[in-house]
């Protein structure tokens, strides 16, 4: 394989890597904040159930500090809103990345359609 054909199949591999990294990387991170998001709103349907005067305390790192009930109740609306948001910007930015990545897949496998050296050497891969 010549240089130009080397340099740009080590190229493509490595976006095919770095699209793979930061697809992972949103799908751990989207599952996160499904968690943080369905945390707060049990939360929230377990402070409604409350009433008023109940002496609550919100969780700020290992602390746990006082906070009245309405304040926290909105607290947890809020932050379970902003995550839905969040959820949903990441959910577009996995669709594009899942279209970068089929992209990159079949990038793949026209070079080496293309490439004499390359469909020797894959010539004996299951697809």
């Amino acid at each position: 394989m010549d240089e130009v054909t080397q340099k740009d199949w080590e190229g493509l591999q490595r976006k095919v890597m770095e699209n793979q990294g930061q697809l992972k990387a949103v799908i751990a991170g989207a599952r996160t904040k499904e968690g943080e998001k369905k945390r707060n709103e049990l939360t929230e349907q377990e402070l409604a159930e409350l009433p008023d005067e109940t002496v609550v305390y919100k969780s700020i790192g290992r602390a746990f500090l006082y906070a009245p009930k309405p304040e926290l109740q909105d607290f947890m609306k809020n932050s379970a809103s902003a995550l839905g948001e969040e959820l949903e910007k990441m959910k577009t930015t996995k669709a594009y990345l899942e279209r970068q990545q089929t992209e990159l897949e079949n990038n793949v496998k026209e070079f080496i359609q293309n490439s004499p050296f390359l469909k020797a050497r894959f010539a004996g891969v299951a697809r």
